[in-house]
């Protein structure tokens, strides 16, 4: 879980990077809002609208948080920012460094089309917001040893039995079983991946349990019930059982 450089930070948050704007609202509890982010190495700057609600959060608590992740390559690397933001300016029309900021991110977000969207919407009043961050933590591939363990995240096409799934917060014990099927190169049950022993072993149980749903639906009363869709009574006191063929 190596943190990243801070030409590596630089680089993530110059592309097209969602950020995720967490302020606290008047009760106490978390507001959290999708933004554009500019970052110019030091401090990052977001331009929200003039009627934006969480403006008014950060003007009675300036405590925020900033993450953002890149959830398309696969080392999935991350930063969070966290600290007091600033009300620069606003809400006034964009011109000067405002404007240079909000031109740029249009361009980096949106291309030609986010170009024509800022056009359109400049003469709008906006505010220029701050944070230059007190705490700054970044990371990057498998997860921190206090997670309990460093997964194997495995590229898409892998064509092991197990595969890494979507990455599991919350310690349950089913992402646990699966997380050291990866780490070990083994299933659940101690085989090593693949093994044909194991393999055998599944196919009896599925053959088993088809069998013993054989007996217990198809045969009560010494007849063959299987039949293709509807339903049928084994006796005047019996539910009926839907078929299973």
């Amino acid at each position: 879980m190596p943190a990243l450089t801070r030409d590596e930070i630089a680089d993530l948050l110059s592309g097209p990077i969602i950020a995720r704007l967490a302020t606290v609202k008047p009760d106490g509890g978390p507001y959290v809002v999708p933004v554009w982010e500019y970052w110019d190495g030091e401090s990052m700057y977001i331009i929200p609208r003039g009627k934006s609600r969480f403006v008014e959060y950060i003007a009675a608590n300036p405590k925020v948080a900033i993450s953002c992740a890149d959830d398309v390559n696969a080392s999935h690397a991350r930063v969070l920012l966290e600290g007091e933001a600033e009300i620069v300016a606003g809400p006034v029309k964009m011109e000067g460094r405002m404007l240079e900021i909000a031109t740029e991110m249009a361009e980096r977000y949106g291309g030609a089309d986010g170009l024509a969207y800022l056009e359109g919407t400049k003469d709008a009043p906006r505010y220029l917001i701050k944070l230059t961050p007190g705490k700054v933590t970044s990371w990057r591939g498998p997860w921190h040893p206090r997670y309990g363990g460093e997964p194997l995240l495995r590229p898409i096409g892998q064509t092991d039995r197990y595969r890494a799934p979507a990455p599991s917060y919350f310690g349950d014990s089913s992402a646990v079983s699966e997380r050291n099927s990866l780490s070990t190169g083994k299933d659940p049950c101690g085989c090593r991946v693949n093994n044909p022993t194991c393999a055998v072993s599944d196919l009896l149980l599925i053959l088993s349990l088809q069998f013993l749903g054989r007996k217990l639906l198809g045969n009560r009363d010494g007849k063959d019930h299987r039949f293709a869709g509807g339903t049928e009574r084994f006796g005047p006191d019996q539910p009926p059982y839907r078929a299973l063929v």
